[in-house]
């Protein structure tokens, strides 16, 4: 008697676990297909600002770089490439509600603690793009009183240590001339 008891309370037990495993593995291969689909390199949605402060307009844009480049050249060219092939400055500045304007690019590597499909979640205790600069690998600056100036800042960055904590293995800092660029 009692093992007709153990067995109709083992049962369930065991068909929702086999249902949680079958779900996390068909979750894992539909977020698997929707990563191969996505572009190198794409905006994190819901995590753009356009704020003016002492007649200053900021422009802030957050993207994902799916790959990792540990090569800063290689990573400096795919950063520009993505910026004049989208034609990301001139967007930018005509979001500016002002005439001086600040425009700030930022590209994140994808990790453990920001995967490529991060959904920001601000109020207490939500986890927004400001809690993983450790994932921040370049940063591209244009300043109105420099409009024709790029002003870049990559980082080859470790991956996690045992603290959760990322080094800086290399950090590259430089200007660079605007393209023209016919539209």
């Amino acid at each position: 008697m009692k093992s007709k008891r153990k067995l109709r309370f083992l049962i369930p037990l065991f068909c929702i676990v086999l249902s949680l495993v079958i779900y996390r593995f068909a979750n894992g291969l539909m977020r698997e297909r929707e990563f191969q689909h996505m572009p190198e390199i794409y905006e994190i949605p819901d995590t753009s600002q356009v704020f003016t402060q002492n007649n200053v307009t900021t422009v802030r844009t957050n993207y994902i770089i799916k790959s990792e480049y540990t090569d800063l050249d290689l990573l400096h060219q795919k950063v520009q490439d993505f910026i004049y092939d989208n034609d990301i400055i001139n967007t930018s500045v005509n979001c500016s509600k002002t005439e001086e304007y600040y425009i700030n690019l930022r590209f994140y590597r994808i990790s453990e603690q920001l995967p490529f499909d991060f959904e920001q979640m601000p109020g207490f205790g939500g986890d927004v793009i400001e809690n993983h600069m450790e994932d921040l690998i370049a940063r591209v600056s244009v300043y109105s009183d420099s409009p024709d100036q790029l002003s870049y800042k990559l980082w080859n960055r470790t991956e996690n240590d045992k603290d959760g904590y990322n080094d800086v293995i290399e950090e590259r800092s430089f200007y660079e001339a605007l393209r023209d660029v016919a539209s």
